[in-house]
């Protein structure tokens, strides 16, 4: 589906990420990031889900946590880290294609990024 322009993509990868996240516990979400990066710091074979989660990370965690607790959370496992690593790649891959000029090719096609996994 064609979007009219990033700035629109982004609002909408933004409200999706916070609809995920606000189905999750704060804790079951932190405790997932704290694995992770714990675990690609230390595995050179360590799968890597996000590009930058040095960067991303602290983003998907600074958008929780100004998203409400839910009163009955969802349990969080692969598939949600799935959901949510695949959102948060698709913010970083929308984001940087507003750095580019706006007659590139590539921002003239858009990003090309689906939301829904």
């Amino acid at each position: 589906m064609s979007r009219p322009n990033l700035e629109e993509e982004l609002t909408t990868g933004l409200a999706e990420l916070r609809s995920i996240l606000g189905s999750y516990s704060t804790y079951a979400v932190t405790a997932q990031c704290f694995g992770y990066m714990i675990g690609t710091a230390h595995s050179k074979e360590a799968e890597r889900d996000l590009m930058s989660p040095a960067k991303q990370i602290p983003f998907l965690l600074s958008v929780l946590l100004s998203t409400a607790e839910p009163e009955t959370p969802s349990e969080f496992g692969e598939a949600g880290w799935k959901r949510v690593t695949h959102v948060v790649g698709n913010l970083f891959s929308v984001y940087m294609l507003l750095y580019m000029p706006k007659d590139c090719a590539a921002r003239q096609n858009q990003s090309g990024v689906t939301w829904d996994n």
